[in-house]
């Protein structure tokens, strides 16, 4: 069988088995609140329960950390960490300040809070600010930590530095950053029986609360009132010799940027960035491409990034 025939089979069959929707890889950033620590469903767990299939969201949080650099157990040094940023993240939510508000934390270093938000912000940042045409800036979900029920004893922390001091400061950063404020502090007042009985850290149903505010912050901030550009369309193969030209119908907005091409090896599956192409152009040829394969492509419109901005659409073919 020659290779055009091989190409023409694939395009069959990218044709036939409709659209694959984009992978949206959603990072939850945290402490034993993100953890899920007593809690037999962990808020990341039911998230990845509201979201549809889609959305990969994996669960980066470790117990007693906070996001203050010269804390007593900083996150910063913690192998999650590593992993959440390890690679480029679309959203990423972000739940600290509970540990801050520890006296041996709080006495010495409340005026270091902000920046080292900003500064944590700014490493998931890092992919974006490299190389701003090929990585999208993340979303980012700022989460107003919950109440506590239980001050000082053995945790040492304190509910009033947390609602007069570190929610301030939180807003501020999300003031500073153009970030999304998921509020888990205000709908879980007077709800004790939403927490473990430590009084600190929800439990499966605080956490199923947790999971909704989020997950309502993460359409807030993916509908926001500057749209995307439409959807491409007319997505086509055209088999040669040894690649596999693809051809689209191009969008008109003005603040179109550019077309990012995907590729994946199995309908549904992961789907691997193989180039960008910029505006007005609306051809792609893949050369990267072997006999007796099956192809599955897919598109994606981006704007043009204003400061932190960046909104797209995938193609539905």
């Amino acid at each position: 069988m020659s290779k055009s025939t091989i190409y023409i089979i694939s395009f069959v069959m990218v044709s036939s088995f409709g659209h694959i929707h984009a992978q949206i890889d959603v990072a939850c950033v945290g402490n034993s609140i993100t953890l899920g620590y007593n809690s037999t469903n962990p808020y990341p767990d039911q998230l990845r329960a509201l979201l549809d299939t889609n959305y990969i969201v994996t669960n980066f949080g470790h117990a007693s950390t906070t996001i203050l650099k010269n804390g007593n157990d900083p996150y910063w040094l913690v192998a999650e960490f590593g992993y959440a940023k390890s690679i480029p993240r679309d959203i990423v939510i972000i739940s600290f300040g509970t540990n801050a508000t520890r006296s041996i934390n709080w006495d010495t270093h409340s005026d270091e809070f902000v920046s080292d938000y900003l500064d944590l912000i700014a490493e998931f940042s890092w992919y974006y600010n490299y190389d701003p045409i090929k990585y999208n800036e993340p979303i980012y979900i700022l989460g107003l930590p919950p109440p506590l029920y239980s001050s000082g004893g053995a945790w040492g922390v304190s509910n009033d530095i947390l609602i007069n001091e570190v929610i301030p400061k939180i807003r501020t950063v999300a003031n500073q950053t153009g970030a999304t404020i998921a509020d888990f502090y205000n709908p879980m007042s007077n709800h004790p029986e939403w927490f473990n009985v430590d009084g600190i850290h929800p439990n499966a149903t605080g956490d199923s609360v947790i999971a909704k505010i989020v997950y309502d912050a993460i359409q807030k901030a993916q509908n926001a009132s500057n749209p995307p550009p439409d959807t491409p369309t007319g997505l086509r193969t055209i088999p040669g010799e040894n690649n596999i030209n693809l051809e689209w119908h191009a969008n008109t907005e003005d603040d179109l940027f550019s077309y990012t091409i995907y590729r994946s090896f199995e309908n549904g599956g992961w789907q691997d960035n193989i180039g960008i192409i910029l505006k007005p152009d609306t051809t792609f040829s893949d050369n990267n491409v072997e006999l007796n394969h099956v192809y599955y492509y897919s598109i994606r419109s981006e704007e043009r990034r204003v400061g932190k901005e960046c909104r797209s659409r995938w193609s539905p073919y």
